[in-house]
């Protein structure tokens, strides 16, 4: 196995919540099918994410800079995941 498929690796942890947003994009499309395009771009931003994160990794960043992007980008989730305004 890779480095960067280890257990504890940022990475491994990027591809679990990689995989935990997917899923919680299908239940919340199930329940709300008047967001799909929302939460389709908000896939697509934590996947950009990931992949970035991947590319980092590859290219010698350090696990606390990968840390760093991976705590920015969870900070973001609220705002990004939250109703709109006015529903």
């Amino acid at each position: 196995m890779d480095a960067g498929r280890q257990a504890g690796h940022p990475l491994a942890r990027g591809d679990d919540l990689a995989r935990r947003l997917e899923a919680r994009q299908v239940r919340r499309r199930r329940r709300r099918p008047d967001r799909p395009a929302a939460l389709d771009a908000i896939a697509r931003y934590y996947t950009t994410v990931v992949q970035g994160l991947s590319i980092q990794a590859r290219d010698g960043a350090s696990r606390a800079e990968l840390e760093t992007v991976i705590t920015c980008a969870m900070a973001a989730w609220d705002t990004l995941a939250a109703p709109p305004a006015g529903s």
